[in-house]
């Protein structure tokens, strides 16, 4: 058996066990964006800002996951309390902007990668290296 066939069965009995709690469908997607508070903003500055990497979409996503888990359970912020729930997300968007970030500047950013664009028909976004850039009017990913 292959690791990815475990670890779907593994994923589908952790899912089981977490909906057999659920009191409502909005109680289950409130703690879905609790989970996913804070990685937002580094999914769409990837698009931007040459300096993060995959280290800094990996720190996102797990700082937000142990963040919201840690304030739910540890320090009783229930996300079917409205209080309690705007708290969660805003305390984990900051911690895991922050986890992100100095993960960011603590590793080496992505390589210097340049684009073309599209001409007579080529696919726009084309990965060329630096000797071809001039000639073919492409443009550093660093701006």
């Amino acid at each position: 058996m292959k690791v990815s066939q475990v670890m779907t069965i593994i994923l589908m009995i952790c899912s089981a066990i977490v909906s057999f709690y659920m009191e409502s469908i909005a109680n289950a997607w409130k703690f879905l964006m609790a989970l996913g508070a804070g990685t937002g903003l580094v999914y769409i500055l990837r698009w931007f800002w040459w300096r993060i990497n995959a280290w800094s979409e990996v720190s996102a996503m797990l700082s937000a996951f142990v963040i919201s888990l840690v304030l739910e359970f540890g320090f009783n912020l229930r996300s079917d309390n409205a209080y309690d729930f705007a708290h969660l997300v805003l305390l984990t968007a900051g911690g895991t902007t922050i986890v992100w970030l100095i993960v960011t500047f603590l590793t080496k950013p992505e390589p210097k990668r340049f684009w073309c664009l599209s001409i007579a028909g080529e696919t726009v976004g084309k990965n060329v290296g630096s000797d071809r850039c001039h000639s073919h009017g492409c443009y550093s990913a660093e701006g």
